[in-house]
């Protein structure tokens, strides 16, 4: 299963030993890039952090920390939120943490707690709203299942894309190459609209089967190319509805055009 290693910076040796453990068990552990450099103090802003030069606010906006994790959260399964105790609160778990669950909740991601969820929080009513009672491993990593479950839930054009992505790094295509494929596959689209309507072909089509089927081929090269560009793809319909308003208010002139065309 592919797994986000969430959890205070402070603790980065230990998110990294969280994180050797998952791939000794087989999972796909997934964790920001600049965690192993905090774990061995390589990492320039963990020492100014630790000699107050800096305040933590400060380094998330640097870095972009809470956007790079939720895209992080995107690519994965399920996250494991490392929960380890602060000063008198067991389980601790900060706002920073809060919202990357919030991220991984709302985006249909299993979340995994580490240890039991903190009482002396004011949230953690929400945190238990959020964590099945099965998913608190106490330590425990063995009870994470190395595949992750079937959803029946239907999946958002942005978790299509993230996937679609996967697969297009494994095989090497870059954006061009899906720029070439979307041409392609309009082209295709075309065609079969004209069989559709039995117009500029030999035989007429029969049924729509393979008009669903280029249109899935269309919509998949362009949520994928969006998704590429940081346009999240679930934003898609708010896109066109804004392209909708600019055509309502140019009807008038579209009629006009058409009048002086025929």
């Amino acid at each position: 299963m592919r797994i986000v290693v969430l959890g205070s910076m402070k603790f980065a040796d230990k998110l990294v030993e969280i994180h050797n453990k998952l791939k000794e068990l087989g999972h796909e552990p997934i964790v920001h890039e600049r965690l192993f450099s905090f774990a061995d103090g390589t990492s320039g802003e963990m020492n100014d952090l630790k000699n107050n030069r800096v305040e933590h606010s400060e380094i998330k906006r640097k870095f972009n920390y809470i956007k790079g994790w939720h895209d992080l959260i995107l690519k994965g399964d399920a996250i494991l939120v490392c929960n380890y105790d602060k000063g008198e609160i067991k389980g601790y778990i900060g706002g920073n943490t809060l919202i990357e669950m919030g991220s991984a909740y709302v985006n249909n991601k299993k979340i995994f707690l580490l240890n039991s969820i903190p009482t002396e929080v004011p949230y953690s009513e929400e945190i238990n709203a959020m964590v099945d009672n099965e998913n608190i491993l106490n330590y425990d990593l063995s009870k994470i299942p190395i595949e992750a479950e079937e959803s029946n839930q239907e999946l958002t054009l942005k978790e299509i894309a993230e996937k679609s992505k996967q697969i297009e790094d494994e095989i090497g295509l870059n954006i061009d190459d899906i720029l070439n494929k979307l041409t392609q596959e309009v082209g295709e689209f075309n065609d079969t609209v004209q069989k559709v309507r039995g117009r500029f072909c030999k035989e007429k089509a029969n049924n729509n089967e393979n008009l669903e089927k280029e249109i899935g081929d269309v919509m998949l090269n362009l949520i994928s190319i969006c998704n590429r560009l940081g346009i999240n793809p679930n934003e898609l319909p708010k896109l066109a509805e804004n392209t909708l308003n600019k055509f309502k208010e140019r009807k008038e002139l579209y009629k006009k055009n058409l009048k002086e065309v025929d």
